[in-house]
Order: C-alpha cells, then structure tokens, then sequence
C-alpha cells in the first residue's frame, strides 16, 4: 500500500503554495482579548499554541492588556507574551484528522486512516516527547495547516508498567512523598512509595504525573 510522507518543513515558507493546494486554510484576526487556551496563532512569524491568557483591566482610560503563555509548536519553548486587549492576532483554524499507530520507520511513525485504511509517514518531530508512548493501535490525531502536518497528540492517560524502582516502604500508603522509577518505554516518572516494581501505573503523558495504579 502506498504511503504519503508527512513533514513539518515550515508551513510559512510555502504557505502561498499551501493556500494554493488547500483551497484556503482558515485564518482569522482576533483582538487580544478573544485568545483563549488551546488556540493556535501565527506570532513572530512563528506557529504558537496559547497555553494560557489572562487579561488585565486598564487604569482609567488606558486600555487593557492580556499577559498570554505561548507554546512554540515546532521547539516546544514557551514565551510570555503581552498583548493590548484591543492588538489584532492571527488565529489559525486547523484540521483535524485521526489515525492509528502501526510502527516506527526511522525518524518517522507509520500511522494508518482507519476508515480509508491510508497509509501516511510523520516525523517524529511532529509528535515531540509523546512519541515514546505509542503502542500498536493507539489513535494518534494529526493537525494540520493547510497540507503540513504542525501539532499531533495522543491519549492523555497510557497505562505502563514499571520496571525499576525502589521497594516499597514499609507504611508507604501514608507516605505522602515519592521516588523515581522507570517505565518500560524507558521514561523516568515519579511514583509514590507504595509502587513496586512490576506494577502497572497509569501516566499522564502531558506532565508525567503519576495518576493511580492500574488495576
């Protein structure tokens, strides 16, 4: 079965091609205030995730202004923004597309459309630091400006099992601390005391926190 490739090459390079191709991808001016968490926006001739916004009221006349968080989708680094409430911002409207994992094939992952049974190649880029937590089938979502794939994400909750950690502490259950143990896909987490080795956890892959033990 032919498989497409899928990089992120730099959407604003070609984004006049990728109109082209695309038929328009969506874009909309926004006042700084009308930013809210999850939005993606065109900054600094970079593609940014709002991580969070908070807006300030001015002192008497003075306009307002919204101290944003935003997340470089490409890199990962996160900036302090601040934008005058009344500052126009482009928002950009992305598509969503959900596929399955198969397998890796070098840099990239082998993901499969699960109703046209399309295969596509994504670099692992893409995906960033989520990218150690697929497992065959995991539904992976892909979104995408224009043709070019930028952000990707995966459950927010993977159950792992831990393959090396410290005993349990005797009266664990009341011990409100932790210790640091690795999970079979080689992540370091943080469990509580009462987690033994071989035990079954479930993760939260956005932070790494420890949620509860599988049961």
């Amino acid at each position: 079965m032919a498989k497409t490739s899928l990089r992120q090459d730099g959407w604003k390079q070609n984004r006049h091609l990728l109109k082209w191709l695309s038929g328009g991808w969506r874009e909309l001016k926004v006042s700084g205030i009308d930013l809210r968490a999850g939005n993606v926006v065109e900054h600094a001739g970079k593609v940014m995730q709002v991580v969070s916004s908070q807006y300030t009221q001015g002192m008497a006349r003075a306009v307002g202004h919204v101290q944003a968080e935003l997340k470089d989708i490409k890199t990962g680094n996160k900036v302090q923004q601040r934008f005058r409430s009344d500052e126009k911002v482009e928002r950009l409207s992305l598509e969503h597309k959900k596929y399955d994992y198969l397998y890796d094939e070098g840099s990239t992952v082998v993901l499969m459309d699960p109703e046209t049974f399309e295969q596509i190649n994504l670099d692992k880029e893409v995906l960033g630091n989520k990218a150690v937590f697929l497992v065959d089938s995991m539904p992976v979502t892909v979104m995408f400006i224009g043709s070019d794939p930028v952000m990707a994400a995966i459950p927010e909750k993977v159950t792992l099992q831990v393959m090396e950690t410290e005993p349990p502490m005797k009266h664990a259950q009341a011990n409100p601390g932790y210790k640091p143990a690795v999970l079979e896909n080689g992540v370091k987490v943080q469990v509580p005391h009462f987690v033994a080795t071989g035990n079954s956890i479930v993760i939260n892959t956005e932070d790494l926190t420890f949620q509860k033990r599988a049961k």
